[in-house]
């Protein structure tokens, strides 16, 4: 019986073996794909909790800076005050980190 088989059958599991092998990438490729969605949906609630956390330390910093550069402590800084604490060059670096140019800064008083 084996020796007896139609050469027609020969193409059908070929054809069928194909569409085995079509359907399973087929699946394989959704669930990869499912999964990379999912990642990517809590990548962005990640991107926003990092962001958030850095404005906190930057807000913190800049607080940290003009206590600093508060002299008389009367928790406000003055034309005199501001200017001295520009001289700083860490002070000027943080700020320029911040993207914050002194001229500026200088506006605002």
């Amino acid at each position: 019986l084996i020796f007896k088989v139609n050469s027609l059958f020969c193409i059908f599991f070929v054809f069928f073996a194909w569409g085995v092998t079509f359907a399973m990438v087929g699946v394989i490729s959704a669930v990869f794909l499912k999964q990379t969605l999912a990642a990517a949906a809590g990548d962005g609630e990640v991107a926003i909790q990092e962001r958030m956390m850095k404005k906190a330390k930057d807000v913190a910093r800049l607080k940290e800076i003009f206590s600093e550069g508060d002299i008389d402590g009367s928790g406000s800084v003055d034309w005199d005050e501001f200017v001295a604490m520009i001289a700083n060059p860490r002070v000027r670096a943080w700020l320029g980190i911040l993207e914050l140019d002194v001229t500026d800064m200088a506006l605002v008083f």
